[in-house]
């Protein structure tokens, strides 16, 4: 799923995004979530209106080395 999918025309998307309207967490077909609790609380905050509250690229990219790295481990013990 795409932010605004389905929404095809730019003005009606920066509409949305000039409102603060944003889109809603993703979820798979089963409704569960598939966003980790980490990556929407981090996507949510990117989209503070206050720039200092917002993630910067090196926590973000670090957040998911993190998660990255928890999944190799998960699977390397069976989990």
């Amino acid at each position: 799923m795409l932010p605004y999918d389905g929404i095809h025309d730019y003005d009606t998307v920066t509409s949305h995004i000039k409102t603060e309207e944003r889109p809603p967490r993703p979820r798979n077909r089963n409704a569960n979530r598939w966003l980790r609790d980490e990556v929407w609380d981090m996507i949510v905050t990117c989209w503070s209106e206050d720039r200092k509250k917002r993630w910067e690229v090196p926590a973000v990219r670090e957040l998911f080395l993190a998660l990255a790295l928890r999944e190799v481990l998960n699977a390397n013990l069976g989990n």
